[in-house]
């Protein structure tokens, strides 16, 4: 692991914005309107923790973004000026997501709905998606549709 990637030392800032990922079986309005999620996915509990284990003691090594539980909420410890996005959550998600998860989902070539607050932005594509900020308490909730699941 680099050293720009531990938190800790050099980290300006401690904060906690939440992010979910929901799946849909049909269209996002049409569920929305019914309060209909078929999935609810979150970062893993651990997500960016490291073990370091010697003869004499475990040692905890916790990335810049990392997770303690399956709430949600994630640990974001950016170095001063450096703004983290999820660009660098799914670099850490997506080698240890489940094969079913949502990732299978994020196509390129389709768009996704994301929630940021109160706020909805339709019709994002995958790379404006990487792009968004993890800013302090925000709650960042991305809508994919999965026609294949009933």
């Amino acid at each position: 692991m680099a050293p720009a990637e531990e938190a800790g030392a050099g980290a300006s800032a401690h904060y906690h914005p939440v992010v979910a990922v929901v799946v849909y079986a049909r269209g996002i309005a049409d569920a929305l309107a019914l309060g209909e999620a078929t999935a609810l996915f979150t970062p893993p509990a651990g997500l960016g923790v490291d073990a370091l284990s010697t003869r004499l003691s475990d040692t905890w090594i916790y990335r810049r973004i990392h997770s303690h539980d399956e709430s949600g909420v994630l640990h974001v410890e950016p170095d001063a000026g450096r703004v983290l996005s999820l660009c660098q959550l799914f670099k850490l998600w997506l080698p240890v997501a489940a094969s079913d998860g949502p990732f299978r989902l994020f196509d390129p070539r389709k768009t996704v709905t994301v929630v940021i607050g109160e706020a909805a932005f339709e019709n994002k594509r995958f790379d404006e998606l990487l792009a968004i900020p993890l800013n302090s308490d925000d709650r960042i909730i991305i809508l994919v549709e999965d026609g294949d699941m009933t």
